[in-house]
């Protein structure tokens, strides 16, 4: 599965896919030269590999969720970190 691969190339992880947890859009910026996208996030389970940082971030490691949840500054990320933390498929 590709969400698998690319999960594995950019982060040395090995996962199970669970549910999907959000699609959000961002609107690109044609100005900046940033091309409209789609995102899809699902809710994985780790099961190998250690984290390491890839080419698209400065590092990687393990947070607990009140760890992840304080260091989430972009209300962006704060938003798509809640959903994937939430119980409920809503």
């Amino acid at each position: 599965m590709a969400l698998k691969r690319e999960v594995r190339e950019e982060s040395g992880c090995e996962i199970e896919v669970g549910r999907l947890v959000g699609v959000y859009s961002n609107l690109g910026r044609p100005e900046k030269g940033v091309p409209e996208q789609i995102n899809f996030a699902f809710s994985c389970r780790w099961t190998g590999g250690e984290p390491r940082a890839g080419d698209e971030c400065v590092g990687a490691a393990w947070f607990s969720v009140d760890e992840a949840l304080e260091l989430a500054e972009a209300p962006q990320q704060s938003c798509k970190l809640g959903d994937a933390l939430a119980t409920s498929p809503a």
